[in-house]
């Protein structure tokens, strides 16, 4: 386990001094960390681990608990969360095999495109989309009765946002120090609003 953990040293060092925010690097270490940990306890190497402990270790973090406050584990890790260590671990490999300490990869990338533009590899593990939520009637409701008692400036934004769409950064960013001109449909409503 020294050699590996001497290539996680060395790779983490090179990271840093290649201007990786601290938060990134920490992430980074976290991540190899517990594939280290986790491939100490199947008997095997980060350095020469194969498809089958990387598939093994995707397994795990599927299936295992998040430590919440007070030793209460409950949720499963966020698929957000197993993608980013995976790609930890496969930049490391990637690494490992630019110094020519392996020939191969075994977290492969996916993605990828064939010359159709079609996906020819599915990723490890599949991002998942969100659908955005809907407020129902009631919520509107609610919102819209919340709203009335609001300042004039706080019911401007809601529905500037509302009328275009805008995210919360977009809605901050309407006047921008840049002065660079953008167009925001709004109704006749947030016209008074305006005034």
């Amino acid at each position: 386990m020294q050699v590996s953990s001497r290539h996680i040293d060395t790779w983490l060092t090179l990271q840093s001094n290649l201007g990786r925010a601290p938060n990134t690097i920490a992430a980074y270490s976290f991540a190899l960390r517990d594939y280290q940990q986790f491939c100490s306890d199947q008997n095997t190497c980060v350095d020469i681990a194969s498809r089958e402990q990387v598939s093994q270790y995707v397994r795990n973090l599927l299936d295992r608990r998040v430590s919440k406050s007070k030793g209460i584990s409950s949720s499963l890790f966020a698929n957000a969360t197993i993608r980013q260590r995976i790609t930890v671990v496969r930049l490391f490999y990637d690494y490992l095999i630019e110094e020519g300490l392996r020939t191969t990869n075994p977290v492969r990338r996916g993605n990828q495109f064939n010359n159709r533009n079609r996906r020819d590899i599915r990723a490890i593990v599949p991002i998942q989309h969100k659908m955005p939520w809907i407020p129902n009637q009631e919520e509107w409701q609610r919102l819209l009765a919340e709203a009335q008692g609001m300042s004039l400036r706080n019911r401007l934004m809601l529905t500037l946002a509302y009328d275009g769409g805008l995210r919360r950064e977009e809605l901050c960013l309407l006047n921008t120090k840049a002065k660079r001109d953008r167009i925001v449909p709004y109704s006749a409503s947030t016209g008074q609003l305006l005034l």
